[in-house]
């Protein structure tokens, strides 16, 4: 026998010994289930799991002999060799150490993040390293997700309160300007700027419920909607705003279960997404309207962030655009962030959508592709009560007055002046309070109001909730009606509302006003 062939032969044999002590550690190693896999001192690999075959794609068969640096990504590919080389001479570990966290290779060319532990076991006069591996893809989405969860619950957290409190300012500046516009009913110049500074301040007003909208603050009266209906009676109007050049499409809308959720803000969130899309199609295209009932079980759910798995109504709104890169998809629905060019669009339309869509109990997702377009999906959970009828209210012409007693909760010492003034006006008694605390004192030992006017958000310890609750403990008859910027705690303000009492959204007009107090007062 030459050299060469006894050489060989010798190599093989020992690879032969190698595998026969490696026979038990195999059939532990398919029963594991992380990925595990065991090399030479040169990195040929030697055992090869099926949890391994899994996470990688590569069969044993097309693995085994073969070099372990296949199942890396480069630089570390060509690396690899100079790296085991290494530690056997010098017994400084690269690779070598427990709980590693690495870049994996797939069959496919796709990249992925995996654990690694390394260690060394004897095999024959040769040194072999055994590998375990787990797929951390699932883990980093989820911390992705929780993070982005994070971020945007503290940017709700502070545009809430701000906003809160601008109604405030916007609800005591609207009222002043009213007053104002009656005293200069006889010059066209003055009245002509005050009419500019209410304009203004509705603008401010519709500013901050889509700050509300996006910090799930914000109070909605959820009715029962039928998508279908809904989405062909806003199609019409699509067509009529996005001009000649857009072609709407609806399809798969009819037979949907039905969802619940504030159907002014649903049409709102779909005209906003359109002028999105046609915006992203400035030369024209095609605007899609889908609808599908869908149902996602536990595995599904890992996929969308704080989505519970049930039944679900899926409205889609696709275009034909530019398409979005994934850096900017992954911001669109901040606050303030826009691709727009300055002075076009405030960058609170796609967030108000996901703050509306998240405080409906449902969850928003972004699909883009540059060039190609974008789709957003809407998923509403399944309305299972009953359909609930809706009535309109008659609106008079002048403003309503009454002489009924009303008692004033509201800690805004300049709102409170002037909701006082304006029930004045209109021929209502008015006492006040500053807090619920000394309100509940009034309710006690004063005559019984006519109607309960107070906040939600107050200090003091007491919220304008639990005032309601304690008043109708005391008078269950008593009307009320509850003003707010937004709501914080919208479960407990659905409960009082179910009671019979009224919501008033700051700001309000005197029109507003005047009438929620009619209403309430019957």
């Amino acid at each position: 026998m030459r050299v060469g062939e006894k050489a060989v032969d010798q190599a093989n044999q020992q690879r032969r010994n190698i595998e026969a002590q490696l026979e038990p550690f195999r059939l532990l190693m398919d029963h594991c289930v992380d990925g595990m896999l065991i090399i030479d001192g040169s990195g040929t690999v030697m055992a090869y799991n099926k949890s391994a075959e899994k996470i990688f794609g590569y069969t044993a068969g097309e693995i085994m002999g073969g070099n372990v640096s296949m199942l890396m990504p480069e630089p570390d590919r060509s690396r690899h060799d100079a790296y085991i080389r290494n530690y056997v001479e010098t017994g400084v570990a690269k690779i070598i150490g427990i709980g590693r966290e690495v870049v994996g290779r797939r069959k496919d060319g796709s990249v992925f993040p995996m654990d690694l532990s390394v260690g060394e076991i004897p095999c024959d006069e040769r040194r072999c390293f055994v590998g375990v591996i787990r797929d951390i893809t699932e883990r980093r989405t989820i911390e992705r997700q929780l993070l982005q969860a994070s971020k945007m619950e503290a940017v709700g957290q502070l545009t809430g309160g701000i906003a809160h409190d601008f109604n405030n300012l916007l609800a005591i500046l609207m009222m002043d300007l009213e007053i104002l516009e009656q005293s200069c009913r006889g010059d066209s110049e003055k009245l002509e700027l005050v009419n500019e500074a209410l304009d203004v301040t509705r603008a401010g007003a519709d500013l901050t419920q889509r700050l509300l909208a996006f910090s799930r603050r914000q109070s909605l009266v959820p009715t029962q909607i039928d998508v279908g209906d809904l989405v062909s009676s806003v199609a019409g109007l699509l067509k009529r705003t996005l001009g000649e050049e857009i072609e709407i499409r609806a399809s798969g809308v009819s037979g949907l279960w039905p969802i619940s959720a504030d159907r002014g803000q649903l049409e709102s969130a779909i005209l906003n997404l359109a002028i999105n899309a046609r915006d992203a199609m400035p030369s024209g295209g095609r605007l899609s309207i889908d609808g599908a009932n869908v149902t996602i079980d536990k595995a599904d759910s890992l996929n969308f962030e704080e989505l519970e798995p049930g039944r679900y109504v899926r409205l889609s709104v696709t275009d034909t655009g530019t398409g979005m890169p994934p850096e900017i998809v992954s911001r669109v629905i901040e606050p303030f962030f826009t691709t727009k060019e300055g002075g076009h669009g405030t960058g609170l339309g796609l967030s108000m959508v996901y703050g509306f869509v998240r405080q409906s109990g449902g969850q928003l997702t972004i699909y883009s592709e540059v060039g190609i377009g974008t789709t957003v999906n809407l998923y509403f959970p399944r309305d299972r009560s009953a359909p609930e009828a809706s009535s309109v209210a008659d609106v008079p012409s002048d403003l309503p007055t009454g002489t009924e007693r009303i008692l004033l909760v509201e800690d805004d010492n300049r709102l409170r002046d002037r909701t006082e003034r304006a029930l004045a006006s209109l021929g209502y008694r008015v006492e006040t309070a500053v807090n619920a605390v000394s309100a509940v004192d009034i309710l006690a030992d004063g005559a019984l109001p006519d109607l309960l006017l107070t906040d939600i958000v107050m200090p003091g310890g007491m919220t304008g909730i639990a005032l309601v609750e304690e008043a109708w403990k005391r008078h269950p008859d008593l009307p009320v009606i509850m003003m707010t910027g937004y709501a914080e705690n919208s479960a407990a303000l659905a409960e009082s509302a179910k009671g019979g009492a009224i919501v008033l959204h700051k700001p309000f007009t005197r029109r507003q006003l005047a009438e929620a107090v009619r209403r309430a007062l019957g």
